[in-house]
């Protein structure tokens, strides 16, 4: 297929996905909203509800990339054919993926919505391999306007895969192998903070750790209450080991070239 032919069922996917995130929510799908079924499910690795407002900030992002790369198609550039060359048909399956996964959660068909929520993740794990967010940061408009929408949205569905899990186990009454759920939480976000610093290391992709921090913080409020308080503080503290490696990267950046 042609870019502009591929380019065109990027968009068309990407629409689809929001006409029906907005369906979940006005009709509802399954007569529960999204964030009915985020409380009814709720896992201790659940942020607050305030965290999902990131969901937003995706789909505008989203929206720039398709503007961006049918601009840059309109122009003939060439960088447009390359990206979308990269990218190949996984946004489409992302889509599908992402549309599908809605559906079987509105109907509550938990195991069936991991799955899709795997294929929404591996999509984008293909796409982010793809365009190199590393190798993008030599070109700042392309990284802003393909780099970090792809790098927030895989961010944040890492964060989801890992709850869509936790949702499963829990729906499952999974025993923990006689590991308390409040201590598998408090593990889980432990390796989150250490993939965390390992893409900021390798990828020094600082919006898709900050992501992570996001999500953390999400964590560490949903989780204040006295029973848990112990979850929100070790999601409290791993947050703010991410936002202060952030914070050296950007300072290595400008102090000694790094990227």
């Amino acid at each position: 297929m042609t870019p502009k032919i591929v380019h065109t069922l990027n968009v068309l996917g990407l629409i689809g996905v929001l006409v029906v995130n907005f369906l979940a929510s006005y009709l509802p799908i399954g007569g529960f909203t999204t964030g009915e079924l985020s409380d009814k499910y709720n896992s201790l690795f659940t942020p607050a509800g305030f965290t999902f407002s990131i969901w937003g900030i995706i789909y505008l992002a989203l929206i720039a990339w398709t503007v961006f790369v049918a601009w840059g198609l309109y122009r003939g550039s060439t960088s447009s054919d390359r990206i979308l060359n990269l990218i190949g048909p996984w946004f489409v399956i992302n889509c599908i993926a992402n549309a599908s996964w809605i559906f079987v959660w509105h109907y509550q068909y938990i195991l069936l919505s991991l799955l899709f929520m795997f294929i929404i993740w591996l999509s984008l794990f293909q796409i982010y391999r793809a365009i190199d967010v590393a190798w993008l940061e030599n070109d700042q408009q392309t990284a802003f306007t393909v780099g970090l929408p792809f790098s927030i949205y895989f961010g944040w569905i890492s964060v989801a895969l890992i709850a869509n899990i936790s949702v499963y186990l829990k729906s499952m009454e999974w025993g923990g192998f006689g590991v308390s759920e409040p201590l598998w939480t408090m593990i889980i976000m432990a390796i989150v903070g250490v993939l965390g610093l390992y893409v900021l290391w390798k990828e020094r992709d600082r919006a898709f750790v900050l992501v992570f921090a996001w999500a953390l913080w999400g964590i560490s409020k949903s989780q204040a209450s006295a029973d848990y308080n112990q979850i929100g503080q070790t999601a409290l503290i791993i947050c703010a080991i991410l936002l202060v490696g952030i914070l050296y990267s950007i300072y290595a950046r400008w102090r000694f070239g790094r990227k």
